[in-house]
């Protein structure tokens, strides 16, 4: 009905996850990745840098200066 894959609805989804808990916790990256079942950190901070063009923390830092 989207219009959209399910593999695209699926990473969306795990984007806002991954921004809600860099945003909301103190976790680790490698804490985030292992919440959001990558079992590479590595590959979740590729996932994540393809999507919002910055790794995941310097998207933390950037919202918290």
């Amino acid at each position: 009905q989207t219009g959209k894959s399910a593999s695209i609805l699926i990473s969306a989804q795990m984007l806002i996850e991954a921004k809600r808990y860099l945003l909301h916790t103190e976790n680790t990256i490698n804490e985030i990745a292992q919440v959001l079942c990558y079992n590479d950190a590595s590959y979740f901070i590729k996932f994540f840098k393809k999507a919002e063009g910055v790794t995941p923390i310097q998207f933390r830092q950037k919202h918290f200066q």
